[in-house]
C-alpha cells in the first residue's frame, strides 16, 4: 500500500513539476520527480541536477 501512495506522490510531482521532501533514515531530500520506477525514484533540486533515491529506503513523504 505505501508504494502506491509514494508512486501517486511521484507522478503529482512529475506531471505538475511540484517538489517533494522525502524522509530517509532521518535525512530530508527535497527536489522535483524526474522519474521513478518500482525500485527508484529520480529527482532533480537547485543544488543537484540528479538526485536517485532506492525506493525501499523511504520513510515518508511530504508535498509541497
Amino acid at each position: 500500500m505505501a508504494v502506491s501512495s509514494f508512486q501517486q506522490m511521484f507522478e503529482l510531482s512529475r506531471s505538475q513539476n511540484k517538489g517533494l521532501t522525502l524522509f530517509v533514515q532521518g535525512q530530508t531530500i527535497a527536489g522535483v520527480v524526474i522519474s521513478f520506477s518500482d525500485e527508484a525514484v529520480e529527482m532533480r533540486s537547485q543544488q543537484y541536477d540528479r538526485i536517485v533515491v532506492r525506493i525501499d529506503r523511504i520513510d515518508g513523504i511530504a508535498h509541497q
